[in-house]
């Protein structure tokens, strides 16, 4: 199965599963809603992988926009980075967890990309804190991943101040997905999120299958305290 592809790929790491979702303390508070859907059995199984230099998802569709010929290429002139820092957020559904009949409700896709951004800001402020405890010791080359160079208590604090969802295909019950979150792109203290729900992981492989299916694209904004 793609999942073990994933999880058995070099610079991946399993941070959460089934069991550290529904046990009481941990990683996430008693109240949560994820806790109440495992608890449930209206999510069945749910693993967090935690990627720090991941490809980069493709651009997503956009309409085409006119560029002044004198800017033109600018862009092309400054190097792009090829991968982000990224969480893999796994996902096995169950039945009774639809809005239209046999089709996924669009608020619970919004919630899996919404809780994505969670993890992967979590997991970028732990890292960072780990950065920053170890910064008086010499260490290799710098990692070229899209992140944010924020310090860890302002990854923490971050809050949502957008959010936005485009649905591509409707989700069926009973399906096994992956949302792929990453960073997008850091202005100062706003921290540019983006996310895509799949079908598979894109860095694996299944017979017969070009390409993981695309349910939804999603977009965040968050925004770090003042200093």
């Amino acid at each position: 199965m793609w999942l073990h592809q994933l999880e058995a790929a070099d610079g991946c790491a399993l941070v959460l599963d089934r069991h550290g979702l529904t046990a009481r303390g941990g990683l996430l508070p008693d109240d949560h809603l994820f806790k109440f859907l495992a608890r449930n059995h209206l999510i069945k199984d749910n693993r967090v992988i935690w990627a720090p230099e991941y490809p980069l998802l493709p651009a997503a569709p956009q309409r085409p926009i006119a560029v002044p010929a004198e800017l033109a290429g600018a862009a092309d002139a400054q190097p792009q980075p090829t991968c982000a820092a990224t969480v893999l957020n796994v996902y096995a559904l169950a039945t009774d967890v639809c809005g239209h009949k046999g089709v996924v409700h669009g608020g619970l896709s919004s919630a899996l990309l919404d809780e994505s951004f969670g993890y992967l800001l979590y997991l970028l402020a732990s890292t960072a804190a780990e950065t920053e405890s170890s910064s008086s010791c010499s260490g290799g080359a710098a990692s070229t991943a899209l992140r944010p160079a924020l310090p860890s208590a302002a990854l923490k604090s971050a809050m949502t101040a957008h959010l936005e969802v485009d649905f591509v295909r409707p989700l069926l019950p009973e399906s096994v997905v992956v949302c792929v979150a990453q960073v997008e792109k850091v202005e100062g203290r706003k921290v540019w999120l983006r996310a895509e729900l799949l079908s598979r992981a894109p860095t694996t492989a299944v017979p017969g299958e070009a390409a993981p299916v695309v349910y939804a694209r999603g977009r965040a904004l968050f925004i770090t305290p003042r200093h």
